[in-house]
């Protein structure tokens, strides 16, 4: 596979990774809304739970299918000159990576709003 084609692999891998983050982040707010919206009442929230896991199956899924690809251009990236492609490749990476720590910071929110709602729960019983 050429530069040229490796990186065009990889800008569509990343594009769809940054999708699947874009919509876990936006369903991890969601849930959180739901859950300060409903003072602590989670039990209504499975099915929030049952799409958080597909979107992460189909990360994990797009993640080892670009593997590949991935370790091809760490090998060869160095000897590539910059160009255009490059440049959307880098911001691409740029953006998922915020995407991700968005996400990572949802999920501590979520953590911590969930233990809470149990605790209350406890308390109560």
């Amino acid at each position: 596979m050429d530069d040229s084609t490796l990186i065009s692999a990889l800008v569509e891998s990343y594009g769809r990774q940054l999708l699947l983050y874009q919509s876990l982040t936006a369903l991890v707010q969601k849930t959180l809304s739901q859950i300060i919206l409903t003072r602590g009442e989670i039990s209504g929230l499975m099915g929030e739970f049952g799409r958080k896991k597909v979107l992460l199956e189909d990360i994990l899924k797009e993640r080892a299918a670009a593997e590949p690809l991935v370790a091809s251009w760490q090998d060869r990236k160095a000897a590539v000159p910059k160009s255009e492609r490059t440049a959307q490749l880098d911001l691409l990476l740029s953006k998922t990576q915020t995407v991700i720590r968005e996400f990572l910071d949802g999920e501590e929110q979520l953590k911590k709003c969930l233990e809470h709602a149990v605790k209350k729960g406890n308390a109560v019983s």
